[in-house]
């Protein structure tokens, strides 16, 4: 039986770009890597919930795994309550409010 190819998708960080992935090598029998871009919020009241949902809408494969970078990784775990995952990583991130650094808690 042939193994189905697990789908990857990327979120960088808010001030990079999915050129920060570029040097990742996966097997491509296995695995196939997509690279989200930001997109431009439609106000600047845009919650992040709508905003991912906006950015789930750009995922075209059943369950993907979800990579996300730093504010990727926080956009990545709300991209995961729209659409079913088989896993969600993140890197240099937060996994819940309570981990955000005292000033940021501040700006809420």
């Amino acid at each position: 039986m042939k193994n189905a190819v697990i789908h990857i998708y990327f979120v960088p960080g808010l001030a990079a770009s999915p050129k920060i992935f570029e040097f990742l090598q996966f097997s491509e029998t296995n695995f196939k890597l997509h690279f989200l871009e930001w997109l431009i919020p439609l106000s600047e009241h845009e919650s992040i919930q709508d905003y991912s949902r906006r950015m789930a809408d750009l995922i075209t494969e059943n369950n993907p795994v979800i990579v996300g970078v730093s504010f990727g990784g926080i956009i990545a775990q709300e991209i995961s309550k729209h659409i079913n995952t088989k896993k969600v990583i993140i890197i240099s991130s937060v996994k819940t409010s309570n981990e955000l650094p005292k000033r940021l808690k501040i700006v809420q």
